[in-house]
């Protein structure tokens, strides 16, 4: 497993420098994009743990499980619950922001009897 995560880090580092220097050389639109979409997209998921707090945290979705939240945010929870530093005490800010008395008491025990473990 760890032989497949560097692997892919490289990959995605290789890919990041490849369409960089398409950007740079060419001045290619569609290079601008791909990049700014590859960059993009996995900021998304940390940043939409907030808002999902802040819906969980009050009266909750109708058409959204907790049990659907729970699997889609599994390791940001752990983190959070964690706080461990740099990312634990930020998530667990950024989870609380939206809520009147704070995320982690509101959903985030609810979710913690099967994720936290060795």
């Amino acid at each position: 497993m760890t032989i497949l995560l560097a692997t892919l880090a490289v990959a995605f580092a290789a890919s990041c420098m490849w369409l960089t220097v398409r950007i740079v050389n060419r001045r290619e639109r569609w290079a601008k994009w791909t990049l700014a979409v590859v960059v993009g997209l996995p900021l998304l998921y940390p940043v939409s743990f907030g808002p999902a707090c802040w819906l969980f945290g009050g009266k909750g979705m109708p058409f959204i499980s907790r049990s659907l939240a729970r699997d889609l945010y599994k390791p940001l929870v752990n983190l959070a619950i964690a706080k461990k530093p740099p990312m634990g005490p930020a998530l667990w800010w950024w989870s609380a922001l939206g809520c009147e008395r704070g995320a982690g008491e509101l959903w985030m025990p609810d979710l913690t009897d099967s994720m936290v473990g060795p």
